[in-house]
């Protein structure tokens, strides 16, 4: 180690009893316990309010990708290529997940079924994007070109 870290750990010691004598030490004990309190405090509000950004993103992302799962559906149905099984499962899954509200076993509001309807949603969006995009391949025996 360093001999200048050594002294700089002295000095910080030599500080902070200088600080600890000048504050009263019960004074700065209490002082420093309510930073910490104040800390954790403010540090739970910080994560509860990022909790809820992040769950407000989750359910925006979830109800646009339904938005557009629908409306590539409905173009899939007017090109003959919608497979109405998927149309209805995404349909019927995304309402019955977000449709009420769910809660674990403490009682506490879930959001698993918000999660489980943005997986639904993405997935039905990418399969029916497949579906409108992917070009059948041509019959058996069709002369490429003709």
């Amino acid at each position: 180690m360093h001999e200048r870290s050594i002294a700089a750990i002295w000095l910080g010691g030599i500080i902070l009893a200088l600080a600890i004598y000048v504050v009263g030490p019960d004074r700065f004990v209490w002082g420093f316990q309510d930073f910490i309190e104040n800390f954790g405090f403010s540090a739970a509000a910080l994560i509860a309010r990022l909790g809820t950004m992040s769950f407000d993103l989750l359910r925006a992302l979830a109800i646009a990708l339904f938005v557009v799962f629908v409306g590539l559906s409905v173009v899939a149905v007017q090109r003959g290529v919608a497979r109405r099984v998927l149309i209805l499962v995404v349909v019927g899954g995304f309402l019955a997940l977000t449709g009420r509200p769910g809660f674990d076993d403490y009682g506490a509001y879930s959001h698993r079924g918000w999660v489980g309807a943005f997986f639904l949603a993405a997935i039905g969006a990418a399969m029916m994007t497949r579906r409108l995009t992917h070009r059948a391949p041509p019959p058996r025996g069709a002369i490429p070109g003709s």
